[in-house]
Formats: structure tokens, sequence, C-alpha cells
């Protein structure tokens, strides 16, 4: 007995000293509603208790591909956490752990016209620049013994991109807390992937956040 579901299932979260939260989402692994997060599912990852697991709701033992947990980080200190906590789950399934983190394209590249070898080498700059910082960021949080990589373009479609192409059970991804006029402007990539993705989802809230 709660006054919403959201407050209920925080205060048996709370309760249980619950390491975490599975969630069903309102959509299934197929595009179909415009609303594929119930309100419920939206208001729990705005306000992370712990960390919370959202899976389609018609997701099925097929559907969990035999490939590597797949992490994506944005090379802050708030991914090492969910990082952390991918590689443990990873472990537990007896499943490799993939790193991955997308460098986005500027507008001027973006929308660059001149000449295309130019533009490939700024890419490509790019792209190594991006290699160096993930291998530092790993090294830096004790995760290099994990396969890593970077990609270039849209953080959304590289992760549907990756995890399709890796045959993953699961994608797990830092939260950044957006405050409301923040996600007026952008949007959270978990909550997103979370929407969206055929398979299930975890978001781990920043570290000290639940636990």
């Amino acid at each position: 007995d709660a006054p919403s579901a959201e407050t209920g299932l925080t205060g048996q979260v709370e309760a249980h000293g619950a390491a975490g939260l599975i969630i069903g989402r309102r959509a299934g692994k197929v595009e179909g509603t415009p609303y594929r997060l119930g309100r419920t599912a939206r208001r729990l990852l705005r306000h992370l208790p712990v960390p919370v697991i959202v899976a389609p709701s018609d997701l099925e033992l097929a559907d969990l591909g035999s490939g590597p947990v797949l992490c994506a980080v944005d090379l802050h200190d708030r991914s090492a956490h969910a990082a952390e906590m991918a590689a443990r789950l990873a472990a537990y399934l007896d499943r490799p752990m993939r790193i991955m983190h997308t460098v986005v394209l500027p507008e001027s590249l973006t929308y660059y016209r001149g000449d295309q070898r130019l533009r490939q080498e700024l890419v490509d700059d790019l792209r190594r620049d991006a290699t160096l910082g993930l291998e530092e960021w790993c090294s830096e949080h004790g995760l290099s013994r994990f396969a890593r990589e970077v990609t270039v373009g849209d953080p959304h479609g590289s992760v549907h991109d990756r995890f399709e192409a890796l045959n993953s059970p699961l994608v797990v991804c830092g939260t950044r807390r957006l405050t409301l006029a923040e996600r007026l402007f952008t949007s959270s990539l978990g909550t997103y992937l979370a929407a969206t993705l055929p398979v299930p989802m975890l978001l781990v809230p920043p570290a000290g956040d639940g636990e």
C-alpha cells in the first residue's frame, strides 16, 4: 500500500536492502507504441534507488544472445561504477564483457561537404584520440583486462549496432541524473536504450547512490 507504484517499490528496496530492481517495460521487443516505458518505469529511472534492469514485456530466454555483456561508457567517473557492476554480472553469468565508447562527431564534420579524404583523416584523428582516452580511462579504473572498442557517430545507434553484432544478452550503462531542464534539451542514453532495446538494459546510478 503506497501513494504511487514507484514510491512503494522504492520503499521495498530500502526495507529489504535490495541490491537491484528488475522491471518490465510497457512495450515488447518490436516497435509499436510511442509510450514504450510506462509511467512507473520512467519515474524510477529518473531517481534510481539502486541499479535497475528494464526488460521487454515479451522477453524470452531464447532472446538472450550468447555474446558478451556490453557496457557503454562516457569516460567520466560515473561510468566506472557501471563498468564495475557489469564486470561482476558478467562473471556471475560466466560471460565476457566488452566496454564501448562512442565519440560524437562535431557538427563541422557531420555536415562537412568539402574534401572527403580530409574529412576521413579528421574522423580517424578523433577515433585515435578517443581510443587513447579509453585506454587511459580503463587503466585508471582497473578495467584494462576487458576487451574495448571505440565507435564514431550517434551513441544510440552505435549501441544498437554493436549489441546486435556481438549478440549481447544485456547492455549496461551509467546514469547522469538529468534535471528537468536538461531533459528538455537532451535525452538520456540509458533511458532511450531501456525503451528500445530488445534485450534487458541495466542502468546503474552513480557510486554512493543507494549504497
